[in-house]
């Protein structure tokens, strides 16, 4: 399992980082929300209209590090 996490974290940021333009870097948001919500596991639980999920400390901080990707490519904007 961490082969493919670990992959598929590396090509999230392959996606993030080939984003051109802000269409791409949208689909890159969801490409990273993605990688989110298949590593990580729903809670029973809704914050209102919100799905929540549980995710470990270690994939939190994988999804993490993609958003601060995204900001730092949003800025180059």
């Amino acid at each position: 399992m961490k082969t493919f996490l670990y992959t598929s974290f590396k090509k999230a940021l392959s996606v993030i980082e080939s984003s051109k333009n802000p269409i791409h870097l949208k689909a890159a948001k969801t490409y990273a929300n993605l990688f989110f919500k298949n590593f990580s596991t729903p809670t029973r639980n809704n914050f209102g209209p919100f799905k929540t999920f549980y995710a470990d400390d270690y994939v939190a901080g994988l999804y993490d590090t993609l958003l601060s990707k995204i900001e730092e490519k949003e800025k180059k904007f």
